[in-house]
């Protein structure tokens, strides 16, 4: 419903120009929902404020670009394998329904935490909180293990958004490699996303080096015992 009326708001208004979307007028749906469908059907926000949020129409979308999506208790999230190819990962929901669409407007407002995670993200639920910090969420992954497009360890399979921050060079490197479940990050327990780039780096020059399966027993063994 809200996309229908989004997708109609959008082709009324002008390309290049700022509204205002008052919270009381949406309020059947969560304010971090109405910013990510803003963005699914076309706008760009600008500023959020206690009564409305800001957004500037960006594009022109029409109802058959944007319908209305469904999110059950798993998602399927889009993300860069091996040699570059998009697949889906499956998640337990732990965001309000069309959060990803605002991941890079979370990143430009808040940057990156200490463990490469974008800050003061308010787009997860309470439940998606505790999901997360006992690591369910993931364990829908093991599908994906199942279906050979991750391993059990390698780098982390990442969003197109958080892939774009890393440097050309580890991007070319992490593409030569399935994404894995555990990631050297645990090893190496990196602060920033240099450093996280550095340890990538690191596990992809030992699987260069030593070979994948050499390299992936290592590191799966001190994750464990770490």
């Amino acid at each position: 419903m809200y996309n229908r009326l989004l997708c109609d708001i959008n082709v009324t208004l002008v390309v290049g120009e700022g509204y205002s979307f008052r919270w009381e007028e949406y309020a059947k749906v969560h304010r971090v929902e109405l910013m990510g469908r803003l963005v699914y059907c076309g706008f760009e926000i600008v500023e959020v404020g206690d009564e409305a949020v800001s957004a500037v129409k960006v594009r022109d979308v029409s109802i058959e670009e944007c319908p209305e999506r469904r999110y059950g208790w798993i998602v399927k999230l889009r993300r860069v394998g091996r040699d570059g190819r998009r697949f889906n990962i499956y998640k337990l929901r732990t965001m309000y329904p069309y959060a990803e669409y605002l991941q890079k407007w979370m990143y430009e407002q808040y940057n990156l935490d200490r463990k490469g995670k974008i800050a003061n993200d308010f787009r997860i639920t309470r439940v998606g909180r505790w999901l997360r910090r006992w690591w369910i969420d993931e364990l829908p992954n093991l599908w994906n293990l199942v279906r050979g497009e991750v391993k059990l360890v390698g780098v982390r399979p990442l969003s197109e958004h958080y892939f774009s921050l890393y440097n050309r060079e580890v991007q070319e490197a992490r593409v030569k490699y399935k994404p894995g479940l555990l990631p050297p990050f645990y090893v190496d327990k990196p602060t920033t996303l240099e450093e996280i780039q550095e340890s990538e780096m690191r596990y992809i020059e030992a699987c260069d080096r030593d070979g994948v399966r050499r390299t992936d027993w290592r590191y799966f063994w001190r994750i464990v015992v770490g």
